[in-house]
């Protein structure tokens, strides 16, 4: 019986596959894919999940134009703005070197450190012509806030719009409880925990401590300026416990002029002209990571916030409008100073290296541990001249790895690998077992989480 010229069909879309596969085995070219199938199909599902966060990446120069096709491609701008709503745009207000005692002769200001004036007029015009609203801006700053509103040009912006400027730390504040990673209370601004809309306006930077500072790290400036270095040994946690008790309604992250390198203020400018926003801050940070080159999942406080469920930082779970973050991808350096190192110690040699710490900072989902200085030298017979300034060693509850975050000092790239050889050199005379090999450790391309 001669088979039907739809079987023959069939069969044929059955094996054509196998053969595409077998022919990519023995050539090591990829296979080619069909419509609907195959990883270019594959991308193109994961790139649009049914229930997953939206993120939107604008690329240009114009500020008003940026928030308006952002605005438009998230939904529209009255699902923020509304009559009658109290509505406070907190931007990223730090340190300016023009403005410091005794600047350079040739100091300017650096769009790249601070919130563009312009990008912030821009939505609060788009949200007043959207509704009847009130909207305040809120930031503090250890420079002094007041000083930087004036200087930048954020008090034309309020005085054009009828905006009021407010100094959180001079303002009215609220105690607030809660159960946190690494606090059970937080001081935090009244204006920004009882208004309507939380509006998050970061640059997309570096940073020494946090590896990145987007969104997230941008609610940092949240908490009492006097306070703010004490948490610097967790400061994973305390973003995660911020974004808890007061998620951001929307997040525009301007990345028209970055930070490479040494950030958040002695980094290099980056000309990425685009804007990344979405409604879901961590979704967000997330896409800004993966664009700035870095894993969000391997930066302590994108992955904390990912696993206590305020937000997805899954890429494959994040529906991506505008541009493609591989087409705007320009991988990042990381902050100078520091470097970041990735172990294998089985639990035993984990809880040896626990004992010898000099102190526990664990927090959570975080085993975490710093080792002093004196203790690296000690450990290494005295005989060493120490370049690392003590290390720190983390690790995740469901993650293999050890993350070791050495600062070293500032000498140069031997000085970096010095640091490097001694923090493994203690391990092994320390913590490895005497049977085992040494730890195989690779030097991360961008720092790790941990920090």
């Amino acid at each position: 019986m001669t088979p039907s010229r739809r079987k023959l069909s069939r069969a044929a879309a059955a094996v054509f596959p196998a053969i595409l596969v077998f022919v990519s085995a023995c050539t090591g070219r990829p296979a080619p894919t069909t419509r609907g199938s195959g990883p270019a199909a594959a991308t193109a599902a994961s790139s649009r999940p049914a229930d997953g966060p939206v993120v939107v990446i604008v690329r240009g120069t114009d500020p008003d134009k940026m928030v308006a096709r952002a605005v438009e491609l998230l939904g529209g701008m009255d699902q923020f703005a509304k009559d009658g709503r109290k509505i406070v745009i907190k931007p990223n207000l730090t340190w300016q070197p023009a403005f410091q005692d005794n600047p350079p002769p040739d100091a300017k200001i650096r769009p790249e450190i601070t919130t563009d004036p312009a990008l912030v007029e821009a939505i609060a015009k788009q949200m007043l012509a959207q509704a009847k609203c009130k909207i305040t801006i809120a930031e503090s700053s250890l420079m002094g806030v007041d000083m930087l509103y004036r200087e930048l040009g954020y008090v034309q912006v309020a005085q054009k719009l009828g905006l009021e400027l407010v100094n959180t730390d001079a303002a009215q504040r609220v105690d607030v409880k809660t159960d946190g990673l690494a606090r059970k209370e937080y001081d935090l601004p009244a204006v920004t925990q009882n208004c309507d809309v939380l509006v998050d306006v970061a640059v997309m930077k570096t940073h020494n401590l946090a590896c990145v500072t987007l969104g997230i790290k941008n609610l940092f400036g949240l908490v009492p300026g006097s306070i703010r270095p004490s948490l610097h040994p967790v400061i994973h946690e305390v973003l995660c416990d911020i974004i808890a008790i007061r998620k951001p309604d929307l997040v525009i992250v301007d990345g028209r002029f970055a930070m490479e390198g040494d950030g958040p203020i002695g980094g290099t400018m980056v000309n990425m002209d685009l804007i990344v926003a979405g409604r879901d801050v961590v979704a967000v940070d997330a896409v800004c990571a993966s664009i700035m080159g870095f894993d969000p999942m391997e930066i302590g406080h994108i992955r904390l916030a990912h696993q206590k469920g305020l937000g997805v930082a899954d890429l494959r779970r994040i529906t991506v409008r505008g541009e493609r973050i591989e087409d705007v991808r320009r991988p990042f350096k990381p902050p100078a100073g520091e470097t970041r190192l990735e172990i294998a110690l089985d639990d035993d040699m984990r809880q040896s290296l626990s004992k010898l710490a000099d102190e526990d900072l664990s927090r959570g989902l975080t085993q975490r541990y710093w080792f002093r200085a004196d203790r690296i030298k000690k450990g290494l017979g005295g005989k060493a001249a120490v370049h690392a300034s003590g290390f720190s060693a983390s690790w995740w509850k469901d993650s293999e790895k050890v993350y070791l975050k050495i600062p070293y000092q500032l000498t140069g790239d031997s000085s970096r690998q010095q640091a490097i050889d001694e923090v493994r050199e203690w391990i092994r005379l320390n913590v490895e077992k005497p049977a085992s090999a040494p730890a195989t450790g690779r030097t991360a391309s961008h720092p790790a989480a941990g920090g």
